[in-house]
């Protein structure tokens, strides 16, 4: 069997592999959290959990949200801490609830504290430590053979997330009964989080959008705010450094009035039945089901012991994961390989899931509509771009469904005419 590696030793590892490679002003910024940190409080925390002295504590990775130390004690199994979580009674409720309904394989969560004025001085959860190392770390090493071999155990527990039902989009929460509901909408861990005002919960898809376009329109109200943000971004969107920002604001905002118009009008003939329960059900969803958040065997690199990093997780229509593939996105395998790997996932989630297969044949491409609304374009992208994406989107769809963006079809299809219309007048 091989060796399992002990906390001191994955700490080293990962500050000289990993921390010391950061950019300067990220490992300052994980410094100063660090230093803020009564790390003997939390080794306290831990004996209590463990009742058993806490022999030491050891920094072991950081990620999106929390900083993830080791603990170590006198006859008791080595414990996980994840300091500075976003949401602790998320992912608590996340993990209870996919260990009692789900083979999924994932951390079970010892203690919480919400309450980020403690001893420890911030939010923590401690969790049982997973004997493994990620994926990624092997991934290249892998045959052709193990690699189907590990796509296609994460493939049945993607698909055991599309059994689940829940009446609304958002996150899952635990009732003080013990029951388990949906909330709202929490931050996810690899996109943007725009949300202002209505955050959900939502029993509606394009509810769910026309939020996500309300806050877009939200953010281009703070003028000021957003010309500063996309000059920021000129790195992304190209814009040179005499652009007419304000030019640009008065078509962005132009934009997306009219497509939250356009979606307004589509959520007249768009029939619930074809994007929503019960056809298309809302599901839990692993927002970063990635490579470095699968876990594998120390003995063995084909066998999956657990999947981790749930703190971005929610509850979205069976339309998003079914087209979304973090798993091999960016991955080595290419050409014929990776289309294969990509069949055998697909045919994995409709034979366990047979509802995948029709939440991925929506009438009109919901999953880049949202993407539209959602990804922060209006200072990321420019012009060019944006009017290519619209009319990529629109291009497949039937006619029914392209009326309803008729006024934003003329808009985007006109030279200069952003330069010419008042945006008030498209206030509704």
């Amino acid at each position: 069997m091989a060796s399992i590696p002990s906390a001191a030793t994955l700490s080293k590892q990962y500050i000289s592999e990993i921390l010391n490679r950061t950019r300067r002003d990220l490992r300052e910024a994980s410094e100063r959290v660090a230093s803020s940190l009564n790390l003997d409080a939390l080794k306290l925390a831990g004996s209590m959990v463990s009742g058993c002295p806490c022999t030491g504590i050891y920094l072991t990775a950081q990620g999106g949200y929390n900083q993830i130390y080791m603990l170590t004690f006198e006859g008791y199994p080595d414990l996980i801490a994840r300091v500075n979580g976003n949401c602790p009674l998320r992912l608590a409720a996340t993990l209870e609830f996919l260990r009692n309904n789900t083979s999924i394989p994932v951390p079970k969560v010892l203690a919480i504290e919400t309450n980020p004025h403690n001893p420890v001085n911030a939010r923590y959860t401690i969790q049982e430590r997973i004997l493994g190392r990620s994926l990624g770390s092997v991934w290249p090493s892998l045959t052709s053979q193990q690699i189907e071999t590990v796509v296609a155990q994460v493939a049945e527990f993607e698909a055991q997330l599309m059994q689940t039902h829940f009446p609304a989009i958002g996150c899952l929460l635990k009732d003080v009964d013990g029951q388990f509901s949906v909330g709202r909408m929490g931050f996810p861990c690899v996109s943007t989080y725009n949300l202002r005002g209505d955050t959900g919960p939502w029993t509606s898809s394009l509810d769910w959008i026309k939020a996500q376009l309300s806050a877009e329109l939200i953010g281009l109200d703070d003028t000021d705010k957003w010309m500063l943000e996309r000059a920021n971004c000129r790195f992304r969107n190209g814009d040179a450094e005499n652009t007419d920002l304000s030019q640009l604001h008065h078509y962005f905002m132009m934009l997306y009035r009219l497509l939250l118009r356009g979606v307004e009008q589509l959520s007249q003939v768009l029939h619930s039945d074809d994007c929503d329960p019960p056809s298309v059900p809302f599901v839990l969803h692993h927002d970063d089901l990635e490579i470095g958040n699968i876990m594998v065997a120390y003995d063995d690199p084909t066998r999956v012991v657990a999947i981790v990093d749930w703190e971005g997780s929610h509850v979205v229509p069976l339309w998003v994961p079914v087209t979304c593939d973090r798993l091999l996105m960016g991955s080595l395998p290419e050409g014929d390989q990776l289309r294969g790997l990509q069949e055998l996932r697909q045919s994995i989630h409709e034979r366990l899931a047979p509802i995948a297969d029709r939440a991925r044949r929506l009438p009109v491409y919901l999953s880049y509509l949202l993407y539209l609304a959602s990804g922060d374009l209006s200072k990321l992208e420019n012009v060019t771009t944006m009017k290519a994406d619209f009319r990529s989107w629109l291009a497949p769809m039937s006619e029914q469904y392209v009326r309803c963006f008729d006024e934003l079809l003329t808009f985007i299809n006109a030279d200069d005419q952003h330069s010419m219309i008042d945006p008030n007048s498209y206030r509704g």
